[in-house]
């Protein structure tokens, strides 16, 4: 199993149901949008500079609303921001740092970034 499909697996555990986990980088169709997605893909892999046969993963990870209107979508977004982190919080072996606004997107849907680093070995 990937460290990608093992982030996702425990988010979709973690996560609300109205909330969709979707672990491959796309773009989103207008059917998805109806509810907060969580987006997820490996950006990068890097040797770990503190011992041999150790992986330093980086997740991206985007909390995206549909909502497009300013003030709903920003409470939409913050409030599933909060959910969100929450979950994180409970992964211990996923370490994140800050959670960057942005936009998502040809629709320029509201969403936050955030880095995930997980540290793998080699098998």
């Amino acid at each position: 199993m990937s460290v990608r499909s093992q982030v996702s697996d425990a988010l979709r555990a973690l996560l609300p149901a109205n909330m969709r986990v979707i672990d491959v980088p796309r773009s989103l169709d207008g059917m998805e949008a109806n509810r907060p997605v969580v987006l997820l893909y490996r950006d990068r892999l890097e040797k770990a500079p503190n011992a041999q046969g150790a992986y330093l993963s980086t997740i991206s990870l985007w909390i995206i609303t549909p909502k497009i209107d300013t003030i709903k979508g920003e409470d939409e977004l913050d409030a599933a921001l909060d959910i969100v982190v929450a979950a994180l919080d409970t992964i211990l072996w996923a370490n994140w740092r800050t959670a960057e606004r942005s936009i998502f997107g040809d629709a320029q849907a509201p969403a936050y970034r955030i880095d995930l680093q997980v540290a793998t070995t080699k098998e």
